[in-house]
């Protein structure tokens, strides 16, 4: 894998992430064989049929713009991980003005005879620094 493998993989994911700010689903970021953990919460999703709700929740976004922050990226052979801050401006669907959508996002890809394959995603707006109190906010007081 070359620096311009990267560079083109960080090409394609950006044209992917304007996709989605602006109501459209990117098939780069189809799981049919990988996971995300969302910026919403909740357990690691994926699998065939995953599209389909990923379409939906990019439709909520509209008349957005994306630049990416390349943290780090990790290469070992054929797969690659990203690490990025992904700085959005979006407006949300029944939300008249435009706001920052930034989420810290940790993406892995497999490369198959040229075409990238996501294997996961992890993507969360916790991109302040917090203190242990405003963590603990976070978190459930009891394990169930």
């Amino acid at each position: 894998m070359t620096d311009d493998d990267v560079r083109d993989l960080l090409r394609l994911v950006e044209a992917a992430q304007t996709d989605w700010v602006n109501g459209r689903f990117h098939p780069l970021f189809g799981l049919d064989e990988g996971t995300i953990f969302g910026p919403f919460g909740g357990p690691a999703t994926g699998g065939p049929g995953l599209g389909a709700g990923q379409a939906a929740m990019a439709s909520m976004f509209r008349d957005g713009t994306t630049e990416l922050e390349v943290v780090n990226t990790i290469v070992s052979g054929d797969i690659v991980c990203l690490i990025l801050v992904e700085r959005n401006q979006v407006r949300f669907a029944g939300h008249a003005d435009a706001r920052p959508w930034i989420l810290r996002t940790t993406m892995v890809f497999r490369r198959d005879a040229g075409t990238w394959t996501l294997l996961h995603r992890h993507a969360d707006p916790l991109i302040e620094r917090r203190d242990l109190a405003a963590t603990l906010e976070l978190l459930p007081e009891t394990l169930e």
